[in-house]
């Protein structure tokens, strides 16, 4: 195709083209032969969209500009179909028919080049259509208005501010908007900010900060980010993280070894396999290379292959030649013959086995065994796979003698253990009693022993009696008749008679000796037992190897090739030079063929040995001296004993060829081809078969069951398996196209039939499909009822997709069928499957509005909940208020119910016919956890998680049909989620990582209700190789069908008020009777607590007294006091020992050592100060101020552990006045403001409870608040380092340094998980911006803004408030008190924020409250901006010296 603008080339394309006619026909006019225009007759056969030219006797196809081909056939050139050039055009490119046009995107339009876009200025055309100002950008246009007006929602028009207010167009706002005394004030939710116009929030792009904090991709979306991974990896829960799959642990990812990689895995094949499909192993045909390399015959078996040879031959040691039967080596040994000998000494038999050669020994099992000895003198499949040296030449006279025996011996296993030193020594002691001769000895050589032991179990009669040791030897022997030992005397069949009766002797005396265990086997000049009784108990981990093993590292290792196992000595050992071994485990090595004694040590097959015939050499035997391959042959392999033609009369360039290469043929074929030696030719390798190799006269083999697509294939990837299609019709399976996952076969069919067990339907995820897009359906995947075309379709599609889908099934029984075309190929896909019962049906198609379903990584896990429906069923119950009148117990009983209306509720039964039995190990089951979250992200992920929101809704029983997140549903379930919230925390990982958290169980878990006499118990799992969270059930009695399925959810509470406090959410109640102002702990609460620190309290002591010039030596291992104490007072050392102050970041808990050993030395902590520093201890000694209320100066406070019925109660007589109830949920032990909420929930407060220790606090709803520039009016909190220097008497410093921590956004009481409008806390986390004022600017900042209010009097409130607490902490001794000991000091961090309140007179003013107490607090700002920091700590604590630091004695 051309370019639209180049139609004057076009123009003189033609007209040179007809002057060229014009020429042409003058010419052939001239030569006056008349020449036929097939182009103007029309007999032409050129395409459509060419040109015919005549030419001479002739004529040409030439395709039109804007097409291609050879004129014959044409097709339309698609100039739009390269990315990079685009037809040239700026923005969009469209293909028509020989030719292209460039188009432009809105706001643009097209250039008189054709190609280029230029900008349209909306505003030259009626101002844009704005009321005031019109703005001109790229591609689009915006309107403005003037100052004093704000843009109204249809984004032309303009309104004046006088007039704004959250009831008009939202206030101009963005998103939230409060009317204030000053106008309206616009807010953003959590992931946006506030842009200078104070109306518009701006997505923040969490992705540029560190990543988003993602591992590897970091996606930004509308007020959140998403974390994804590469392929081969998973994110965890903590949704940042990503961990390598293990594809290696997953069912069916490879045929026989897998190997995990970072990323990736890799799959090998077994030896004689080899891989193709990416995953699967096929056996490799190697009689299809070259017939295997074998002289005759080639069979191929699976995993291997053997050579055969005709009638009247024999294979040769190499495996691959044949030699005549009766062919021997006239110089060579003969290899020595097995010997049978058995002898009688003092009435016991004895026999042994001598195995000098060609001996195989087989480990069958545990308890059995096969020996085998010499060469069978009648060849079959056996002696093909056995290493035999060629025999001497004796002749020997067929057929052999062959006798077959069974023994049996009691008590005994079938091990082959060398025999015992002390047993040869018993037997030489008798052999030389009677004069050290075998008095009778049956010496049997024979030519081949195959021996077998087997032990097994026998039963005693009676049905207490133990089980007794068999163990069952048969043996094979055969014996050969030679010509030699023929006579006149005695011919052939008196022979065989003869040596018939000899072995059968030897048999009888071999019964003998066997029954009394006197039978022996020697190997290598060891003896062995054949069977053993049975040892005394072996301690576990001390069981010795089996024969042929040895131990390395604790573990048996198998006598490897070259090696064979030496009984004697317990070792493996190398074959001597002149023997090979090339099995593994084996008890002795094979003479080499050659016999020669040469070769090297340690030889692991015949190869080894030395002394062959190199490749392009033979000889008779194949060992030296040897031959060059004549001309026209050669030979590839060393050892053997001929040389294999070129064939068809081709010769080669030189003697001693090596391989089909060096044969001089006619053509060179490559890849895919084999050189054919009749035709001289290079053919095509078949259909199912391939050539990766230039030049060879042979293709190999396809693996297995496997073709290819086409012949003249040249790698083993293009064999595909064909196979595809069946009946399914389990609970659970899958389909997957034919060699998945490797590219699917072309021109296959493939055809599935689903059906269910009955009342079950179909569900269906699709993990990834990859089909090549093509214009038309090329390879296609369609599911519905029946083949019928024209039946229910669930789904169907021809294209590629990545992304993960589910559905369920249009009908109960499914048709699935898989075609692909001619031509196409693709990785294709495997669909899993999984059958629900159909009452679950609607539930099913909620779930699967899931996102969390279509996790790749996942799907496999959750597919396999929907398994216990086989067990479970979920009944929908309506529970109608009854006639209770008049019956006041009933009329209790029903408030009591947890469903007390006429709402639809559910239950849980047992549907198995035959129940559940608690003692089944099977009665175990697995529920899904539909959400995980952590409460700070549970407001956000509703609004941002695809069908989150609608699935939690629809859970909940809460109304809401659309698909946009809506944000009163969201508060909706917030609320309601505390009913159905399930809790637990990681033990490991960072201080963030153990954060609890919160997870709802799938419907089916959600279904299940309360009972105080429960049937089934549950508990949380988490899997850490998934990192996957589950819920363990289980019955705690046997349960018959029918009976419903419950639990306890206040599980493990006995006491009945703390029970009623907890199944609140549940049973509503009061506790208005309840007296809501808990007095101070009990003494013995306050040893429980010093008990469980595990803190020992000094002995009295002396106070240390020191000199005014005492130089103090200072071990720390704080490395702020290390980088800023520089007084010259203190000196640092590293011996603790001779330290005389101990500055630890650490708590410290054994006083009463310090205090009897070194009562000297000082240390920067109290005993017992924890009854500051904890926020449970801090609420509990607070109340020793104020009376029954508590003081002033720290808000209302209960322990969730110890105080929850006066909590509840308090919260529900504030609710019942009218009261703010917004509180805040604390640990009693962690900083930063971790797993710390604010509520106004009581049902999230009580479940708040099951997570780690908490107190609850009244949040502050009215704090004084400081205007920061840009923001507004924000929260912010005070932090004083105070120094405490004595308990009695009680002295305390305040440093005269305090620091301020500002919240990112102005307050109001909504958005509580708005965590930068509502905490302050901002220096641990990077994303988020810290705003800092030095204290000597933010006093005179704050008396401005508050003019009424000097900081003077302010900061007296807060001292007087440090002081009423230390004389609280400080009132009672250890342990209900902070402990006087005499060389203690301490540094503390007080946080504290600032609240109106009203005095009597109903003036307003701010009263100081105490938010907590840090041990140990991070002094980096102090040290930073205060270098002489520490050097006043240390001076005003460890010298008692105020004078020069910046301090302030408080009491």
């Amino acid at each position: 195709m051309g370019s639209s603008s180049s139609s004057s080339a076009h123009l003189a394309w033609h007209l040179c083209l007809a002057l060229a006619f014009l020429r042409l026909r003058g010419l052939a006019g001239g030569s006056g032969v008349p020449d036929a225009d097939e182009c103007t007759e029309g007999t032409d056969d050129c395409h459509i969209d060419a040109i015919c030219q005549n030419t001479p006797k002739s004529y040409k196809c030439i395709c039109k500009p804007g097409y291609k081909g050879e004129g014959k056939q044409c097709e339309d050139i698609d100039e739009c179909e390269n990315d990079f050039y685009n037809g040239g055009c700026v923005h969009e490119c469209i293909n028509i028919p020989g030719n292209y046009r460039c188009t432009c995107y809105d706001g643009f339009m097209l250039a008189h080049d054709g190609h280029n876009c230029l900008d349209v200025d909306e505003c030259l055309d009626n101002n844009g259509g704005c009321q005031q100002i019109c703005v001109n950008t790229m591609g689009s246009y915006e309107c403005q208005c003037k100052e004093g007006f704000f843009l109204s929602d249809n984004q032309h028009t303009c309104i004046h501010r006088s007039n704004e207010t959250c009831a008009v167009n939202n206030g101009g706002c963005d998103r939230t908007c409060k009317d204030t005394a000053t106008g309206v004030r616009c807010s953003c939710p959590v992931g946006f900010t506030l842009q200078p116009d104070g109306k518009t929030c701006k997505d923040i792009d969490e992705c540029l900060v560190n990543n988003g904090g993602c591992d590897h991709f970091c996606r930004n979306t509308v007020g959140s980010f998403e974390c994804s991974c590469q392929k081969g990896y998973k994110l965890l829960t903590d949704e940042r993280t990503c961990q390598d799959i293990d594809e290696c642990s997953f069912e069916r990812t490879c045929d026989h070894t897998c190997i995990n990689y970072p990323g990736s895995f890799e799959c090998l094949c077994h030896k004689g396999y080899t891989l193709y499909g990416m995953t699967h192993c096929g056996d490799i045909d190697e009689c299809s290379i070259s017939n295997g390399s074998c002289d005759y015959g080639c069979l191929n078996t699976m995993g291997t292959y053997e050579c055969v040879c005709p009638p009247g031959k024999k294979l040769h040691w190499n495996k691959k030649d044949c030699i005549e039967t009766v062919k021997c080596l006239p110089n060579a040994k003969p290899a020595p013959k097995a010997q049978l000998v058995c002898s009688k000494s003092g009435g016991m038999e004895s026999c042994f086995l001598s195995c000098p050669s060609n001996t195989l020994f087989v480990p069958d099992s545990e308890n059995s065994y096969s020996v085998s000895c010499g060469v069978p003198i009648q060849q079959g499949k056996l002696q093909q796979k056995r290493n035999s040296t060629l025999p001497s030449c004796a002749d020997i006279l067929a057929p052999p003698i062959k006798q077959k025996a069974r023994f049996k011996i009691k008590d005994a296993k079938c091990h082959l253990r060398p025999r015992s030193k002390e047993k040869i020594k018993d037997i030489g002691k008798q052999q030389a009693v009677i004069g050290g001769q075998f008095p009778c000895t049956d010496n049997c050589p024979v030519a081949f022993v195959n021996l077998k032991c087997d032990s097994s179990k026998k039963k005693r009669r009676g049905r207490k009696s133990p089980s007794k040791e068999v163990s069952h030897i048969t043996a094979e022997f055969e014996m050969e008749m030679k010509s030699e030992e023929v006579s006149d005397t005695c011919n052939v069949d008196c022979l065989r008679k003869r040596m018939e009766q000899k072995l059968q002797t030897a048999i009888k005396t071999l019964r003998k000796s066997i029954n009394k265990q006197q039978f022996y086997i020697q190997f290598s000049g060891t003896e062995y037992e054949v069977a053993q009784k049975a040892a005394k108990a072996i301690p576990e981990g001390h069981e010795p190897c089996s024969t042929g093993q040895v131990q390395q590292d604790g573990k048996c290792v198998t006598c490897s090739t070259g090696t064979y196992y030496s009984g004697e000595h317990n070792q493996c050992v190398p074959c001597s030079p002149g023997t090979y071994q090339d099995t593994e485990g084996q008890l002795s090595c094979e003479p080499c063929p050659s016999n020669d004694g040469q070769g090297i040590a340690g030889a692991r097959n015949v190869s080894e040995c030395g002394g062959q015939c190199s490749p392009g050499h033979f000889s008779s035997d194949g060992f030296k001296p040897c031959r060059l391959c004549p001309l026209g042959t050669y030979q590839s392999e060393p050892g053997r004993t001929l040389c294999f033609p070129c064939g068809g009369g081709l010769g080669t360039k030189h003697e001693g060829a090596v391989s089909f290469h060096d044969c001089e043929t006619k053509v060179h074929c490559s890849p895919g081809h084999y050189y054919n030696s009749t035709t001289h030719r290079c053919i095509r390798c078949p259909v199912a078969t391939y050539q990766p190799e230039f030049g060879q006269n042979y293709c190999i083999t396809c693996p297995g069951n496997t073709s290819t697509d086409f012949d003249g294939s040249t790698n083993v990837t293009h064999c595909k398996n064909q196979q595809c299609g069946g009946e399914l019709g389990d609970y659970t399976g899958y389909i997957e196209s034919p060699n998945y996952p490797g590219d699917y076969p072309a021109s296959v069919e493939c055809i599935w039939n689903i059906s269910p067990p009955p009342k079950r339907r179909i569900l269906i995820v699709v993990p990834e499909i990859f089909l090549p897009i093509e214009d038309e359906c090329g390879d296609v995947l369609v599911m519905r009822k029946s083949a019928s075309p024209t039946s229910i379709t669930t789904y169907e599609t021809c294209q590629t997709y990545e992304r993960p889908i589910a559905f369920t099934s249009r009908s109960r029984k499914l048709w699935i069928q898989f075609k692909s075309n001619e031509g196409n190929s693709g990785k294709g896909f495997q669909v899993p499957y999984v059958t629900y019962d159909e009452d679950y049906q609607q539930l099913i198609e909620d779930i699967v509005r899931d996102g969390r379903l279509y996790a790749s990584e996942n799907h496999q896990e959750i597919l396999k909940v929907f398994d216990a429906g086989e067990y479970f069923g979920i009944m929908q119950v309506e529970e109608a208020e009854e006639e209770t009148e008049g019956d006041e117990e009933i009329q209790e009983e029903w408030k009591k119910k947890l469903n007390p209306s006429n709402e639809l509720c559910y239950k849980v039964i047992v549907t198995n016919e035959n129940g559940l039995q608690e003692a089944n190990p099977d009665s175990i089951f697995l529920i899904d956890h539909a959400w995980t979250y952590r409460v700070r992200h549970a407001h956000q992920q509703l609004l941002a998680v695809p069908g989150l929101l609608h699935r939690m809704a629809n859970l909940m029983g809460i109304e809401f049909h659309g698909e946009a997140p809506d944000e009163r549903a969201v508060e909706q379930v917030l609320e309601e989620m505390w009913k159905y919230n399930q809790t637990y925390q990681l033990s490991s990982g960072t201080a963030e990582d153990k954060v609890s958290v919160w997870y709802i169980m799938d419907e089916f878990g959600s279904r299940i209700q309360h009972s105080d006499e429960p049937t089934f118990a549950t508990a949380p799992l988490f899997y850490m190789p998934q990192q996957i969270a589950y819920t363990v059930l289980w019955p705690l009695r046997d349960l018959e069908n029918g009976e419903e399925v419950t639990r306890d959810f206040a599980y493990g509470e006995t006491d009945r008020l703390l029970r009623r406090c907890r199944l609140l959410p549940w049973l509503s109640s009061d506790t208005l009777d309840i007296n809501c102002f808990p007095t101070e702990p009990s003494d013995d609460h306050y040893k429980a607590i010093f008990s469980e620190n595990k803190e020992k309290l000094p002995v009295p002591i002396k106070p240390p007294v020191y000199g005014k010039d005492k130089i103090f030596k200072v071990y720390t291992d704080l490395q702020q006091v290390l980088q800023n104490l520089n007084h010259p007072h203190f000196e640092f050392t590293e011996s603790e020992q001779e330290a005389d102050i101990l500055y630890n970041f650490s708590h410290f808990k054994d006083y009463r050592k310090l205090s009897e050993e070194r009562p000297h030395v000082m240390l920067n902590q109290f005993p017992c100060e924890n009854l500051l520093t904890v926020k449970d201890c801090l609420a509990s000694i607070s109340r020793r101020v104020g009376g029954s209320e508590g003081p002033k100066w720290l808000p209302r406070t209960f322990n969730l552990h110890t105080e929850l019925p006066q909590f509840i109660s308090f919260f529900q007589q504030c609710e019942r006045r009218g009261e703010d109830n917004h509180w805040i949920c604390k640990p009693w032990n962690l900083a930063r403001s971790l797993d710390t909420h604010i509520t106004k929930s009581l049902n999230n407060i009580i479940r708040q409870r099951e997570s780690i220790p908490k107190v609850v606090s009244k949040y502050i709803e009215n704090p004084v608040l400081f205007h920061l520039e840009d923001v507004g009016l924000v929260k912010f909190d005070i932090r004083y380092v105070v120094l405490l220097r004595s308990v009695k008497p009680l002295k305390l410093y305040a440093y005269d340094v305090f620091w301020l921590r500002f919240s990112n956004r102005s307050f109001s009481l909504d958005d509580l998980d708005d965590y930068e409008k509502h905490f302050t806390v901002m220096n641990y986390d990077p994303a988020v911006s810290l705003k800092q004022i030095h204290y000597n600017e933010f006093i005179p900042l704050f008396e401005k803004q508050y003019p009424d209010y000097s900081w003077k009097s302010i900061q007296e409130d807060i001292f007087k408030a440090f002081m009423e607490l230390f004389q609280a902490a400080c009132s009672k001794p250890a342990p209900l008190g902070i402990c006087d000991y005499p060389s203690s000091r301490a540094i503390y961090a007080i946080d504290l924020m600032l609240k109106w309140e009203t005095s009597s007179d109903g003036k307003p003013y701010m009263q100081p409250q105490i938010l907590e107490v840090n041990f140990n607090p991070d002094c980096d700002r102090a040290c930073k901006y205060h270098p002489t920091f520490f050097n006043d700590v240390f001076n005003t604590l460890f010298r008692d010296e105020t004078t020069g630091c910046h301090v302030t004695l408080i009491a």
